[in-house]
């Protein structure tokens, strides 16, 4: 498996948990209340979905073992370019019945490829690298404070 392909897996992993870890405890009353919550949900599934959409470019026959790949794909254009008729019953049913099996099943593309920490830290190296090459073209460019701050984040979560 391509270090691209773990990457997004890996950001689909990250995605799929941090959803849980948002509307833990949550019942939908409280999650329709918390408008905080439901953009974090959201933006979750969003990266869930262009992950998805990245892998059909690097291996559509991969893509293929994922169900629902299509669908996924078209929820997160519709939480992008439909932000004005997303119905907040239709990302929680998602939240409920999508990010159990996605991390179940992330887990499991990984585990096949090599150990979850090992991909981790391949993956990590890969995301500076690009990440570098593309803030070293925005500092050609001039945008030097968003280049800084954008490369040092990243270096500080990993």
């Amino acid at each position: 498996m391509k270090d691209e392909i773990r990457k997004h897996l890996i950001d689909i992993l990250h995605a799929a948990e941090e959803i849980e870890t948002f509307v833990n405890g949550m019942n939908f009353t409280a999650y329709k209340n918390s408008q905080i919550t439901q953009r974090a949900v959201e933006r979750n599934f969003e990266i869930i979905g262009e992950a998805l959409n990245r892998i059909r470019k690097f291996n559509e026959e991969f893509l293929e073992k994922i169900s629902e790949h299509y669908r996924i794909i078209g929820f997160r254009n519709i939480l992008i370019h439909g932000y004005d008729i997303i119905d907040e019953t239709i990302v929680w049913n998602d939240v409920k019945n999508t990010c159990p099996s996605f991390i179940k099943k992330s887990k499991n593309w990984l585990s096949l490829s090599k150990s979850l920490r090992k991909d981790t830290t391949s993956s990590a190296d890969l995301i500076l690298g690009k990440i570098g090459a593309y803030t070293d073209s925005a500092l050609n460019l001039g945008d030097l404070p968003l280049a800084v701050t954008y490369r040092a984040s990243l270096q500080m979560q990993l």
